[in-house]
């Protein structure tokens, strides 16, 4: 029960990113260093990114995804290595 709860709350919010995500000039920079992608089995990977500075609602060294530093008004730079193609395997062991 409890992880199809979470399972929902992480489809909304992917998807609510996707749906409100900002590519106006006018933003500011992310203040921002690359982290890397974390990916799992339903869903695409997301970019994270670790702050240099403080920003509303977050303390500096928070980690956040380009799309949630999009949606709070942040010009989100390029990430250095391309999204994985697919999803991850499971892993066994």
């Amino acid at each position: 029960m409890a992880t199809e709860r979470l399972q929902e709350r992480l489809q909304e919010r992917v998807l609510g990113e996707r749906l409100t995500g900002s590519t106006d000039a006018g933003e500011k920079a992310a203040p921002v260093t690359w982290l890397g992608w974390q990916g799992c089995l339903q869903w695409p990977a997301l970019d994270l990114w670790n702050l240099t500075e403080e920003i509303p609602g977050h303390t500096v060294g928070s980690t956040l995804s380009g799309d949630a530093l999009r949606q709070a008004g942040y010009r989100v730079p390029e990430p250095p290595s391309p999204r994985p193609e697919g999803r991850p395997s499971a892993i066994t062991t």
